[in-house]
């Protein structure tokens, strides 16, 4: 909330430039550690004067989160759905061989 309290005061001074507004919103978007950034965002656009240009830069950022979520979505489905696969695969060894799932994990780890 520090932060968002700083970039309001640093815009609402009106002596940045329709460019350094730009070049810091990108850099604030690119160093960002926030865990919801699209709500840092919003709330800076609410709460300044230059809402317009903002809300572009607001409406981009969304736009690409959602482009970037959805492969990372579908990679992590591939990921969950292969791990189900192995433990099934583990499993059957384990039922076909009569092994405990010790000496199964012995043999998965063996170096």
């Amino acid at each position: 909330m520090q932060l968002l309290d700083r970039s309001v005061t640093l815009l609402r001074a009106e002596y940045t430039t329709e460019s350094q507004v730009i070049t810091l919103l990108n850099y604030m978007l690119r160093s960002s550690h926030s865990d919801q950034p699209a709500i840092f965002y919003r709330e800076l656009v609410n709460r300044t004067l230059q809402g317009e240009s903002m809300m572009t830069l607001v409406e981009w950022f969304e736009a690409h989160g959602v482009r970037k979520g959805i492969p990372k979505g579908v990679e992590k489905g591939e990921r969950e759905a292969a791990c189900r696969r192995a433990n099934a695969a583990k499993r059957l060894v384990a039922q076909m061989t009569e092994s405990t799932d010790d000496e199964i994990a012995r043999l998965i780890n063996w170096r």
